[in-house]
């Protein structure tokens, strides 16, 4: 036998080896692993003082209900995937991580959806995030978001699916977070002290200096009903002066309709 075809043999026959090792020791690990039984269950929160929409004890709930008593069930037979799939369906939860140790802990990492907005009726009031998702108001939690009171034309059951159902409503809602992003990155965010929604769904604003109520209609056409405010401030207001005006339409393409009511009420 030449010299190369030994080498080849034995490198071949080193190659077998080692692959027997690995085969053996994987087949040891899985043996032992699928000996080890869940110990118990370890639930992180990530900003549970800042947003309590989810506890620990509600994590808990949420999976006895969908794989039952899981500690003292062996690791190898949890879907980890599954869980993660379930807890991700529950509207208050951006995103869970589920893993498992050696010692048989299954570690969850919860992050919870953040308030953007809060809706406000008189009998009712709810959250949602910049997705879109509905969350409900919770006991002795209260956090600095836009709130829009009035006349909300979403259903407060659609909080417990996370998203309203009919097209309308989701069109309004996706509208309305357009109008929100807007404010919030724009000279509106800390100028604007209410926004009221009337029985047409559509919006009236108030601003937290002077008495004018900017009548913004239905949230369609944000930025050009915007520039139309900015120039009522810089140009109408500053030749008219404070006072002038207590209503300022801006519906109309082209057009801003001042009015003051307050006068026409008095004559």
């Amino acid at each position: 036998m030449s010299h190369n075809w030994k080498h080849i043999v034995l490198k071949t026959t080193l190659g077998l080896l080692l692959t027997a090792v690995l085969v053996g020791a994987y087949a040891l690990g899985s043996s032992k692993r699928s000996k080890v039984l869940c110990s118990k269950v370890d639930i992180t929160v990530k900003d549970s003082i800042k947003t309590p929409f989810v506890t620990t004890e509600s994590i808990k709930q949420y999976i006895k209900d969908d794989f039952g008593q899981i500690i003292g069930t062996p690791v190898d037979s949890l879907n980890l995937s599954r869980i993660e799939s379930v807890l991700n369906e529950k509207g208050a939860i951006l995103k869970s991580e589920a893993c498992v140790t050696r010692e048989g802990t299954v570690e969850i990492i919860i992050t919870q959806r953040t308030p953007m907005i809060r809706f406000q009726t008189p009998s009712y009031g709810f959250y949602c995030d910049n997705d879109g998702v509905l969350l409900p108001l919770q006991k002795n939690f209260r956090t600095d978001v836009m709130i829009i009171d009035g006349h909300i034309p979403l259903d407060p059951q659609d909080c417990e699916k996370g998203r309203p159902d009919d097209p309308q409503d989701i069109k309004w809602l996706d509208d309305i977070l357009k109008l929100a992003d807007h404010v919030e990155h724009s000279i509106w965010k800390d100028r604007i002290a209410q926004i009221h929604c009337n029985q047409d769904g559509e919006l009236i604003i108030v601003p937290k200096d002077g008495n004018e109520k900017f009548i913004f209609g239905h949230p369609e056409d944000i930025e050009r009903k915007f520039d139309k405010m900015k120039i009522y401030y810089e140009r109408i207001l500053a030749e008219k002066g404070e006072g002038a005006y207590d209503s300022v339409d801006l519906r109309y393409k082209k057009q801003i309709v001042c009015k003051n009511t307050e006068k026409k009420k008095k004559s």
